[in-house]
C-alpha cells in the first residue's frame, strides 16, 4: 500500500462524518470517506454505560462481566475499568483525559485517533482470531500512554502512531504481531522498556507520507525472535514533497537489545527521489547508541537477502525514469556510536555511508570482515585484532547492494 493511499484509508476513520458526507452518500451501514466506505456497527452506542454488564459509577464505568458491545466513548475525564473481564467489540475513543484499564479487549479495530491524553494500563488487546485486526489493531491519538499492557496476534500492526503525537509506550509486551509498534507520522513518540517477542518486525519507523517521525525515542527495549527485522527504519526523500515535511529529525535508538531476528537486528532503508542527490536526508538526524545486536540475520527475505547483519543500512537514488543506483552518502543522517554486534549471520555492521561516532564493537559475526562502513573494535582476522577505533578494511572500499 502506498503512503498516499494508506493515508486516505486512515482518513476514513479520522475525518468528521460531515466531511465524509461532502464526498458522497453513505450506503446502509457505512460512512463515506475520501476513498470509499468504512462499515460501522449498526448497534453502536455512545457511552460504555449503555453496554450490557457495564455499571456507571462516580468518575466513569465498571465492567461487571464479560460482554460484547460496540461503543463510541466520548465521556471526558472518565475511567473505564474492566475489572479483569473481557470486552469484545469495536471501541472508539474520542474524548479527552480518559483511562482504560484492567482487562481484555478483543477487537478488530481500536480507533483511538480522535482521543487526547488517553491512559491505557494493564490491558490485553487482541483480535478475535489470530492474524486479524485489519491494517492496524489500534490507532493511537495525541499523547496516548500505554503501559503494563500486552498486544498480541495482530496480523499487521498492533499499535500505530500516525495521527497521534507525543505518545508513550512503556513496560508492555508485543507478541506474535505483524509489527509491534509502528510510528508512521507521529512526532515525539517514546517507546521504552518494552518486550517485543516473535513479531514480524518489533518496531517500525516509517515516514509514511514523507513527514513526521521526529523526536522519536526508542530505548531500553528487548526485541527477540522477530521473523524479519527487529527494528526497521524506512525513510523516503522526495523533492516534490511540501517543504515543511522534514521527517526523522532528532531521533534516538539507544540501549536496546535486539537478538534472534530473521533479518538484520536494525534494518535501515533510505530511498531518494530528487534531481540533486546531495539533498537526501540533509535535514534528518538519527543517533543509534549503545545497542546490542546479537544472533540476527539467520533467515533474510528473498527481497532483501543482504539484510543478515547486526545492523544493515542501504540508500538508493531513484531517478524519475525509474533507474536505481546506490547512494551511500544518503545515510549520513544516521550516526552510530558505542554499539555491539556479536554472532550475527553476516557482518556485525554493513552500513557504508553512515556517520561513524566511534566505539562500535563487532566480533564473532559470520562474515570475517565484521564491519563495513565503520571503524570497529574487536574485529578478529588472521592478522590479529584491530585496536579500538582502528580502521576496518571494508570501511572505505565496500560497495552497497541496491535497495
Amino acid at each position: 500500500m502506498t503512503g498516499v493511499r494508506s493515508s486516505l484509508v486512515r482518513l476514513l476513520w479520522g475525518v468528521p462524518l460531515v466531511a465524509a458526507l461532502a464526498v458522497g452518500t453513505a450506503p446502509p451501514g457505512g460512512e463515506v470517506g475520501l476513498a470509499g466506505t468504512v462499515p460501522v456497527a449498526a448497534d453502536i452506542v455512545t457511552s460504555p454505560g449503555q453496554c450490557p454488564g457495564v455499571r456507571t459509577v462516580d468518575g466513569g464505568f465498571v465492567l461487571t462481566e464479560n460482554t460484547t458491545c460496540n461503543v463510541v466513548w466520548r465521556d471526558d475525564a472518565t475511567v473505564f475499568d474492566l475489572r479483569g473481564h473481557m470486552f469484545k467489540g469495536e471501541l472508539r475513543i474520542e474524548g479527552t483525559d480518559q483511562t482504560l484499564r484492567n482487562g481484555t479487549l478483543i477487537t478488530e479495530r481500536g480507533l483511538w485517533n480522535r482521543s487526547a491524553d488517553l491512559r491505557v494500563s494493564h490491558l490485553r488487546v487482541q483480535p478475535p482470531t489470530p492474524g486479524g485486526g485489519g491494517s492496524f489493531l489500534v490507532e493511537a491519538g495525541h499523547r496516548t500512554l500505554v503501559e503494563y499492557s500486552t498486544f498480541l496476534g495482530a496480523g499487521k500492526t498492533a499499535l500505530s502512531f500516525y495521527f497521534g503525537d507525543g505518545g508513550t509506550v512503556r513496560r508492555s509486551t508485543f507478541r506474535d504481531n505483524g509489527r509491534g509498534v509502528s510510528v508512521q507520522r507521529g512526532d515525539g513518540v517514546v517507546i521504552t522498556e518494552n518486550q517485543f517477542i516473535g513479531n514480524d518486525v518489533g518496531i517500525n519507523l516509517w515516514d509514511e507520507d514523507f513527514a513526521g517521525v521526529n523526536r522519536v525515542r526508542v530505548n531500553r527495549n528487548r526485541i527477540t525472535g522477530s521473523r524479519m527485522a527487529g527494528i526497521s527504519l524506512r525513510m523516503r526523500y522526495h523533492d516534490r514533497r511540501p517543504p515543511e515535511y522534514r521527517p526523522f529529525q532528532d531521533g534516538r535508538i539507544e540501549d536496546n537489545l535486539v537478538s534472534g531476528s530473521g533479518a538484520a537486528g536494525l534494518d535501515v532503508t533510505m530511498q531518494c527521489v530528487t534531481k540533486d542527490p546531495a539533498e537526501c536526508g540533509d535535514y534528518s538526524s538519527v543517533q543509534v547508541n549503545r545497542n546490542t545486536f546479537r544472533t540476527n540475520g539467520s533467515a533474510p527475505t528473498d527481497q532483501a537477502p543482504w539484510s543478515n547483519d547486526g545492523v544493515t543500512a542501504r540508500s538508493a537514488y531513484l531517478t524519475y525514469d525509474g533507474k536505481t543506483s546506490p547512494l551511500p552518502e544518503g545515510l549520513a543522517f544516521l550516526r552510530l556510536r558505542g554499539n555491539v554486534a556479536v554472532h550475527n549471520a553476516g557482518h556485525g555492521f554493513d552500513v557504508v555511508g553512515v556517520t561513524d561516532g566511534g566505539r562500535n564493537v563487532a566480533r564473532g559475526n559470520g562474515d570475517p570482515e565484521q564491519c563495513l562502513g565503520l571503524s570497529c573494535a574487536g574485529v578478529r582476522r588472521s592478522g590479529g585484532t584491530v585496536a579500538p577505533d582502528g580502521p576496518s578494511s571494508g570501511s572505505v572500499a565496500a560497495q552497497q547492494d541496491p535497495v
